[in-house]
């Protein structure tokens, strides 16, 4: 049987050509939907937002990863029929239909999930101090101190309220 060839099957060329128009397209969707429709918008953009900060661009990402997740485990389609002892046709029809349920779900999932961290953020679009930060100050001697600032205080010199905190300490 040495002139046999194993038929193989391939992705559909339009398949292949959707998935390739997919992957290219992320940067114009996120230019859509998140920065306007002109050209001119020319206002400052960052790459390392908070997930919570850019909703729709957190969800547009993880429903890629959610589309490439299930491409991956469609590659498996047999190794799974056979360990659950089921069709390997079911399997493909459970995995066409995930193809195109899971990563909107999971994106709907995660720009919700980014609508609610934003709202419960106390300073929505700027940059958190962890609570109970550290300051470090100069002693009168020349060396440094840490100083343990409260969470959450009102606005005011930090250097100020660390002086006045260090000087407590000292005389105590």
């Amino acid at each position: 049987m040495h002139g046999v060839v194993a038929k193989h099957e391939t992705v559909h060329p339009e398949a292949e050509r959707l998935i390739a128009a997919l992957r290219l397209t992320p940067r114009s969707l996120d230019k859509r939907t998140t920065q306007g429709q002109t050209e001119e918008n020319r206002e400052e953009h960052h790459l390392l937002d908070r997930p919570r900060d850019r909703p729709v661009r957190t969800a547009i990402g993880v429903g890629a990863l959610a589309f490439y997740a299930v491409l991956f485990v469609a590659g498996g389609n047999d190794v799974i029929a056979a360990r659950f002892e089921v069709s390997v046709n079911l399997i493909t029809n459970i995995l066409r239909v995930s193809l195109f349920v899971v990563p909107v779900v999971t994106g709907i999932f995660t720009y919700r999930l980014c609508k609610e961290l934003a709202a419960r953020s106390p300073t929505a679009g700027e940059p958190e101090a962890p609570p109970g930060a550290d300051v470090v100050v100069r002693t009168p001697e020349g060396g440094y101190v840490d100083v343990e600032e409260p969470a959450r205080t009102p606005s005011r010199n930090k250097s100020s309220r660390a002086v006045a905190k260090l000087s407590a300490s000292a005389m105590a």
